[in-house]
């Protein structure tokens, strides 16, 4: 499951995957600032914000070496190609809600 996550991300170019998925964990970010961390850091708490005050999905977000990013976790039972769907399309909601403000 965290693979499919990780190309449903690797398909929308203001996303990027952060690390290598691992154990059921994707580590992704919006990347429209690039080369700006302070901007790209702002605009992915703004994300998280986003979609955890929504209660759409619930997502957790740490910071490693300076880069803020969101964690998908797979690892669960309930977790079915339906739920990844379901995420991702939460997550494209709410990024176009925060991009557009």
């Amino acid at each position: 499951m965290a693979k499919l996550f990780e190309s449903f991300v690797k398909t929308d170019d203001r996303f990027e995957v952060v690390f290598p998925v691992e154990l059921g964990v994707v580590c992704f970010r919006l990347i429209i600032y690039k080369y700006d961390t302070k901007k790209s850091n702002m605009i992915n708490r703004q994300l998280l914000k986003h979609i955890n005050d929504s209660k759409d999905i619930f997502l957790i977000s740490p910071e490693v070496e300076g880069i803020y990013f969101l964690r998908v976790a797979t690892g669960v039972t309930a977790c079915n190609e339906n739920a990844i769907r379901n995420c991702w399309n939460a997550i494209l909601k709410h990024a176009t809600s925060v991009l557009s403000t």
